[in-house]
């Protein structure tokens, strides 16, 4: 007997972008604090839409493991937004080299509850 559709907690939300992250990384890195390079995704017709694409970027890679870093813009009537892929663990060996272990003096405590 087959299997039912999978419970609405675990299904994926649209848009599904794991292509454009895919597609940064693709490219190549970019600096020595593991970056990739910079897409911009455009065609966003509504704020919230281009902020639902920001989201979706973030999700997308969350599953690929990378970070992602995006920024929305205004160009004329509509939006676009700005993101590059970052590698993990070049960026988390490059905030120690610049910090320092002490996580207390890093921009960003990724184990702190409330971020």
């Amino acid at each position: 007997m087959p299997r039912g559709p999978s419970p609405s907690w675990r299904q994926r939300k649209p848009p599904l972008l794991d292509s454009h992250i895919l597609a940064s990384v693709a490219d190549g890195t970019v600096n020595d604090e593991g970056q990739y390079s910079v897409l911009v995704y455009t065609g966003c017709e509504t704020r919230e839409r281009a902020l639902e694409i920001k989201r979706a970027l973030f999700r997308a890679a969350k599953r690929q493991g990378v970070s992602v870093t995006a920024k929305v813009e205004k160009h004329g009537k509509e939006f676009a937004v700005r993101f590059r892929a970052i590698d993990k663990a070049t960026a988390r060996k490059y905030v120690i080299e610049r910090y320092g272990p002490d996580r207390s003096l890093w921009p960003y405590n990724p184990r702190k509850r409330g971020n």
